[in-house]
């Protein structure tokens, strides 16, 4: 049933289906509340969407689950730069760097950080990286285009 309910909803978010999404991963939450999977995916949609407060409170119990889960910890970077807490994002891009140094989502919030933190040579190389990493992956051409 996780994985049916997860899919739906991953499906639901790529067709913006925001509020059937989050349905979804609500009764996955209820049916497996321990989940670092399910935490994770409810954090980061409400993160995504500026409930940082309830997106992180999901985030960190994914991450007392695993505390080297990447995508969660990516996810809390995320938030902390919504929230303009450029120092504690980047110590936490680079705890992701130290864990899984070919995650290119590392490199890309890293390198944003360190650009708009004046540094922008190095965040440029930084975000170039991701983009090598991944290269079909828009996201990692997001920071560049704000940089």
């Amino acid at each position: 049933m996780k994985q049916v309910l997860t899919m739906r909803s991953y499906t639901y978010r790529l067709m913006n289906r925001y509020s059937d999404a989050a349905n979804d991963l609500k009764t996955a939450n209820l049916l497996h509340p321990n989940d670092k999977e399910i935490q994770f995916m409810i954090g980061s949609l409400e993160i995504r969407f500026n409930n940082l407060e309830e997106g992180e409170k999901h985030i960190d119990s994914a991450l007392e689950f695993d505390d080297s889960y990447v995508d969660a910890l990516e996810a809390k970077a995320f938030s902390e730069i919504k929230k303009g807490n450029y120092v504690e994002a980047k110590n936490i891009c680079k705890r992701m760097i130290n864990i899984e140094p070919t995650f290119a989502l590392s490199y890309s919030n890293l390198g944003y950080i360190e650009a708009i933190s004046g540094d922008t040579l190095t965040g440029i190389k930084n975000v170039r990286k991701a983009i090598e990493m991944s290269p079909k992956d828009p996201y990692m051409h997001k920071w560049l285009g704000e940089i």
